[in-house]
């Protein structure tokens, strides 16, 4: 979500330019994953590539959430390999991107021990997102499927609009126009 006040500052000097960095410290993208609540989770099957947007928490190295059981989850089983994507924005030079990638497990509540602990984690967490999660009282019941993603890589971006040193595109030479006449 963009701040309008923000957008409505003054433009940078001539020599400004953004600065673009990346986030090296694996505590920086924990914190922006930590802090934030929608991302989307990148797929493909065979030729096609999908982006969904779902709500989520990061836990310990997991991400978890909830969606509707079936359609792209059917498609994401085949191959659970998955990225997933948060932003935060500011300004249009002013923003923050981390990507995760790692395979999805669908939660179940399991018979054994194990599952229903981790089914009871995953509920608990994304009650804090929304209490009514799960309940007779939820808003969105058919989002009824819990899943979580292990975060296996993680890397993250950033942007400042100033502090960079402007660049300027290599010269070429001009290409001459061709007059095509009938």
């Amino acid at each position: 979500m963009m701040n309008n006040a923000a957008v409505l500052r003054s433009p940078p000097a001539a020599d400004e330019a953004p600065l673009f960095t990346v986030l090296e410290r694996f505590e920086e993208c924990e914190a922006i994953l930590a802090r934030n609540s929608v991302g989307r989770i990148g797929f493909a099957l065979q030729d096609r590539v999908s982006i969904v947007p779902v709500h989520y928490v990061y836990e310990s190295g997991w991400i978890y959430g909830r969606t509707a059981a079936g359609g792209k989850l059917r498609e994401i089983m085949r191959n659970r390999r998955v990225v997933f994507e948060i932003d935060e924005q500011t300004q249009l030079f002013e923003w923050r991107s981390v990507v995760v990638r790692g395979p999805l497990y669908l939660i179940e509540p399991g018979t054994t021990a194990a599952d229903a602990t981790i089914h009871a984690k995953a509920v608990s967490l994304i009650r804090r997102l929304l209490p009514s999660a799960l309940t007779d009282s939820d808003p969105v019941p058919f989002r009824d499927q819990l899943f979580r993603i292990r975060v296996v890589e993680i890397s993250g971006r950033a942007s400042e609009p100033v502090g960079g040193k402007k660049l300027r595109p290599i010269s070429q030479k001009p290409v001459a126009a061709q007059v095509v006449t009938d």
